[in-house]
């Protein structure tokens, strides 16, 4: 797991060559997915659970991602 210092910033991306990308959809600790537009902050100390995916054009939907981290506040 991955620690982080402070606030992280999320950004997502997703590249389709053939059809290209719809949407982009995450969601933050087992909320339910919404729709990716725009870069976000986590700040809340403790641990955390990304999940993301993506679906091009045509209506396919690439296999869920998922990454955990872990956010410390430094005290300043």
């Amino acid at each position: 797991m991955t620690c982080y210092s402070g606030r992280v910033e999320i950004i997502l991306t997703a590249t389709d060559f053939v059809s290209g990308v719809s949407s982009t959809y995450f969601s933050l600790n087992n909320h339910s997915f919404e729709r990716y537009t725009k870069p976000f902050f986590v700040d809340h100390e403790g641990n955390h659970t990304l999940s993301w995916f993506s679906v091009d054009k045509v209506g396919n939907r690439e296999l869920q991602q998922e990454k955990k981290f872990m956010v410390i506040q430094n005290g300043d």
